[in-house]
């Protein structure tokens, strides 16, 4: 079904406004975040947005947003029937609009919405396929595990320092969702990740190469041999110096006493 009657113009939601759970049987809803904080309560589960968050809610879903924060709700407010085989593919109801692509589409189709001719109506209607296209390419962009993701960031900047922002980013979510996600992949906050994945690095080190612990720490990005100290024997249990005594003892000689 091709998509039809978009429709899209800013709104706002004071802060203690509730809005009851309801549905669209016939049209889906899009809103991107441009000013405070929402709780969206999509099916029962709730997700918690912010600027520049994209949220959607799939016709015949129930929904409701509630605002939160120290500030109003502002938000892109855009609505449209059809396009349910290639919305069939959209895999989550919140995304991050990290280089603004999302929002540019959305104010475009704001500027249209005043003018009625069946020119804009098939403008608009080709703007909001281009996002959805634009929103599943980076599902595929992003399938891969976000664990084996960060390692990789990981081991490819181990001498500089590595921010929650910059794996968000690389992840196109806020810090918020990308650190609940990553825990919920793998158990552990992604800046515990990040440590370990250092000292993962500094072990291989130790027990290959001869380097100081000065050097070993300078390579694998920490401050300096203590930092490097404190922080393997945190999560090895033992010092550097420790592991590699015990991975560069010699074997005992065959029958020895």
């Amino acid at each position: 079904m091709m998509i039809s009657k978009v429709w899209c113009i800013c709104c706002g939601l004071s802060l203690g406004a509730r809005v009851k759970p309801h549905f669209h049987a016939d049209f889906h809803e899009i809103f991107l975040i441009t000013k405070g904080r929402v709780l969206a309560h999509i099916d029962g589960i709730t997700h918690e947005g912010e600027v520049g968050d994209l949220i959607y809610h799939p016709r015949g879903r129930t929904h409701s947003p509630e605002p939160v924060g120290d500030c109003n709700l502002q938000f892109l407010h855009l609505r449209f029937h059809g396009g349910d085989e290639l919305l069939a593919r959209w895999e989550r109801n919140l995304y991050h609009d990290f280089d603004g692509r999302l929002r540019w589409f959305l104010d475009w189709l704001q500027e249209l919405e005043s003018g009625q001719s069946d020119e804009n109506e098939e403008l608009r209607s080709q703007l909001v396929t281009a996002m959805i296209q634009a929103v599943l390419l980076r599902q595929v962009e992003g399938s891969s595990r976000l664990k084996d993701k960060v390692a990789r960031h990981v081991r490819a900047n181990l001498k500089i320092p590595i921010r929650l922002e910059d794996l968000a980013r690389e992840n196109h979510m806020s810090k918020f969702h990308f650190s609940r996600r990553f825990k919920e992949e793998t158990g552990i906050p992604p800046m515990r990740f990040v440590a370990q994945q250092r000292i993962l690095a500094a072990r291989q080190l130790l027990v290959h190469t001869d380097m100081t612990l000065d050097a070993v720490a300078e390579e694998t990005g920490f401050t300096d041999a203590a930092h490097l100290s404190h922080s393997f024997k945190r999560i090895e249990g033992c010092r550097p110096g420790d592991c590699r005594r015990q991975t560069t003892a010699p074997e005992p000689l065959s029958g020895a006493a």
